[in-house]
């Protein structure tokens, strides 16, 4: 089982990540998925949804937040999957 606390650590990681890359485009972070439903194991991965006020090509932001928490999860061995999306489609 996944410690929530670790969990929360490294998702306060990504949201400190993200608010440095985007500033004021950044809306929020959404956590969903088996960790959000408290039935993650050691193999689940983190599930964001990195909300951004502005318009954006997918896969260039796809990889632009890629790029912005790989750092974490080397720090963390956690696998972070995050797709931005604009705050309007959720």
């Amino acid at each position: 089982m996944i410690q929530m606390a670790a969990i929360s650590e490294v998702v306060r990681k990504c949201k400190a990540a993200l608010e440095s890359h985007y500033g004021s485009q950044l809306k929020g972070l959404i956590l969903y998925g088996s960790v959000a439903r408290n039935q993650a194991d050691s193999m689940s991965d983190i599930d964001l949804l990195v909300l951004l006020s502005k318009p954006f090509d997918y896969f260039s932001e796809l990889r632009q937040v890629i790029d912005v928490l790989y750092p974490i999860q080397l720090e963390s061995e956690q696998l972070i999957s995050a797709k931005p999306v604009p705050p309007d489609e959720f």
